[in-house]
């Protein structure tokens, strides 16, 4: 049988995940892609909601 992993919190998988858009956003202005354009591009990369990522570029 498979090994038990125990789960991480919440607030944890929110945390990092937050932390890949963020720099994923800084990456994509570095290359000279509008904000619009970035935001569209991790929205369907992470299929979160337009407002998500952008609290998670305001944090």
């Amino acid at each position: 049988m498979a090994k038990k992993r125990t789960l991480k919190p919440l607030k944890q998988v929110s945390a990092e995940r937050a932390e890949k858009v963020r720099q994923a956003f800084a990456k994509m202005k570095e290359e000279g892609m509008k904000t619009e354009d970035a935001v569209h591009s991790l929205r369907v990369k992470y299929r979160l909601a337009r407002s998500t990522v952008y609290n998670y570029l305001k944090g």
